[in-house]
């Protein structure tokens, strides 16, 4: 027979060879509601390897990947910024009619790695 302890609402179980199969005492802790907590059973029905983990070599080298990556980023933020150039441009004439002073401005901000950028705002 199967041993289990019980330690902050989780079971903690031992089954040898000679004992009742894993599973039926499994079975006895969900039974009984209580979590468990044993590695024999968790390495029976978890696959060896992730659905994520790389079986093969990819398909392009990491430096042609980043080159197109960069690419496409540029080809949609470019195309994007065609198509909200209208909007901006009524924002910017409610903004010159509604008060004095500048349309927009600048900040300088840190991103990643330290790196100083500036970036353009409406006011």
């Amino acid at each position: 027979m199967g041993t289990a302890w019980v330690h902050r609402n989780k079971a903690l179980l031992h089954a040898s060879s000679e004992d009742r199969s894993v599973a039926s005492v499994a079975d006895d802790c969900v039974q009984t509601d209580l979590r468990m907590g044993l590695d024999e059973y968790f390495e029976r029905i978890l696959p060896e390897r992730a659905w994520y983990e790389r079986t093969k070599d990819p398909w392009l080298s990491r430096n042609t990947y980043r080159r197109i990556k960069r690419l496409m980023d540029l080809a949609i933020s470019a195309s994007l910024l065609i198509l909200v150039f209208p909007v901006l441009l009524l924002c910017g004439v409610a903004i010159k009619l509604d008060s004095p002073g500048p349309i927009g401005f600048t900040q300088l901000r840190t991103g990643k790695g330290g790196r100083r950028f500036r970036i353009y705002k409406l006011r």
